[in-house]
């Protein structure tokens, strides 16, 4: 008995054409590249905006260390200082380094318990003595 109708995938005999494999084999790699490339876009935007964060918190503490050093002129060789924000919190533990220099090494802990530590210097108020 003759089939009357015609299939694209195979023959009357069942066996699948060269052209179906490939474009399957095609299509199964597109979807593996397209997943993986997702996945790396949410990583990278992930550490972008953790990036951000840590920026901020920085500038926010780092702004008000400097006008608590520029102002109050610590007399201590060393001090600390702790700065609160909703994103996280910055401590620095600073100390004076010559004349009127102080180097103040910060731990940035964000909410997330994502942390970073960072080194830098500030020149306090000149004192007239």
């Amino acid at each position: 008995m003759k089939k009357n109708y015609f299939f694209l995938l195979n023959n009357e005999r069942g066996v699948i054409f060269p052209f179906v494999c490939a474009i399957v084999s095609l299509l199964i790699v597109f979807t593996i590249f397209a997943s993986r490339h997702y996945k790396n876009e949410i990583y990278f935007t992930d550490t972008y905006r953790q990036g951000l964060v840590f920026q901020s918190l920085f500038e926010v503490a780092h702004e008000k260390l400097s006008l608590m050093i520029g102002s109050e002129h610590p007399q201590s060789l060393a001090f600390s200082y702790h700065v609160e924000t909703p994103s996280g919190n910055a401590d620095a533990t600073c100390t004076k380094v010559k004349g009127n220099f102080y180097s103040c090494k910060w731990d940035l802990v964000l909410t997330n318990k994502k942390s970073k530590i960072l080194t830098r210097g500030y020149p306090a108020a000149s004192s007239t003595e």
